[in-house]
């Protein structure tokens, strides 16, 4: 990763800290999430078999999250509840993303230039809706992580057949 790469990770992580509260719409995600932490990877004690909600929704996504938050739990002396868990799974996915982010920032490099990438980075670091909804547990998010890398994969592809 590059200084910009960095600076984006930075974006991102100040993003969660100042609003580390969620929303409505990422709240089935951060359930998921908390339950699986608290409870396991199965387990009859999760809140959405009692409140499923109107839409269907994936677990795969609050299962990688969790993984990934799940150092922040031992360190934590196995708590689950409060702001610091939260913030934790935000973290693990923003900088999901950030690492995502900066692999198609390389691709740029490799397929248009190092002014194209840097713009690139300048551009993802000045959007107050990217840097703020890349660590927002909802399924866009947890998308965009995929589909970064799908699209990393795709210039890389154009640049070496050409």
């Amino acid at each position: 990763m590059r200084p910009l790469d960095y600076a984006f990770a930075v974006a991102v992580t100040l993003s969660a800290l100042y609003a580390p509260y969620t929303k409505v719409e990422e709240s089935f995600y951060m359930q998921a999430a908390h339950d699986i932490l608290k409870w396991g990877a199965v387990n009859s004690h999760y809140d959405h078999l009692s409140f499923p909600g109107v839409v269907p929704r994936s677990f795969v996504g609050p299962l990688l999250i969790s993984a990934l938050t799940y150092p922040a739990k031992l360190v934590n002396e196995g708590h689950t509840e409060g702001i610091w868990i939260q913030l934790a799974a935000r973290l693990a996915l923003g900088w999901l993303v950030a690492w995502a982010n900066s692999r198609l920032r390389h691709a740029v490099d490799t397929a248009f230039g190092s002014t194209a990438a840097r713009w690139y980075a300048v551009f993802s670091i000045c959007q107050f809706h990217y840097t703020f909804w890349t660590s927002r547990l909802l399924g866009n998010t947890l998308a965009l992580v995929p589909m970064l890398l799908a699209q990393t994969l795709w210039l890389r592809s154009m640049t070496s057949s050409s």
